[in-house]
């Protein structure tokens, strides 16, 4: 790891036969020591969502852990999984459909849809839906929870190493990034149809289903 490198950290929940992903992406602000591995990135990156995450789910689905990865400058890393905070949902109630989900907007200082992101956060509880098929008030406020986190730096403390990593947007074209200067809920379902019944089905990378 070195100041400036590009990671990506994916968010991993599943529900029935689908699998879905929230991916984040960070740059490397300040290291002291040697660098932390990338299992101390997914391990960090899964104690700082899960809680979040599981709030936000109904109990039908799981939370499954965190998948990080260097991507930038290439070589990529090896990737690696952490799953110490996986568990069933916590909102009892039917699952909605499972394209329906959350959505986060993720903000930079800059204009144009190049400079911000959303977050489809998957697998809500019938119990989150109010009478005009809209999220209650108390989702959005643990959806708004989620938003502090998505925004928040995270660090990284790999025994005597440490980093902190501060999250962007990835322009995928110039391997570049742009920081995230805010992340906040909005007040509609969207949806991902990827992950609805007519869908590809989403599965888990080969040879991630438990930590590394």
């Amino acid at each position: 790891m070195a100041v400036g490198d590009i990671w990506q950290a994916s968010i991993v929940c599943g529900f029935q036969a689908q699998v879905a992903f929230n991916v984040y992406h960070y740059r490397v602000e300040v290291e002291v020591g040697l660098g932390v591995s990338a299992s101390a990135v997914a391990a960090t990156a899964d104690a700082t969502f899960q809680a979040a995450m599981r709030q936000l789910l109904s109990n039908e689905a799981t939370y499954s852990g965190c998948i990080a990865q260097k991507i930038f400058p290439t070589p990529m890393g090896m990737p690696a999984m952490a799953s110490g905070g996986g568990g069933v949902g916590l909102v009892v109630g039917d699952a909605l459909p499972k394209q329906v989900a959350g959505i986060i907007a993720k903000i930079t200082a800059f204009a144009g849809r190049a400079f911000r992101g959303r977050a489809f956060v998957p697998f809500p509880s019938e119990a989150d839906n109010d009478n005009a098929s809209r999220p209650t008030a108390d989702y959005c406020s643990r959806l708004a929870i989620l938003g502090g986190i998505v925004k928040g730096t995270l660090l990284v403390i790999d025994g005597l190493n440490n980093a902190g990593l501060t999250p962007q947007i990835l322009h995928r074209a110039s391997m570049t990034v742009t920081p995230i200067v805010d992340a906040f809920d909005r007040k509609f379902w969207a949806t991902q149809r990827r992950r609805g019944d007519f869908g590809r089905i989403n599965t888990m990378p080969g040879g991630l289903l438990q930590d590394v």
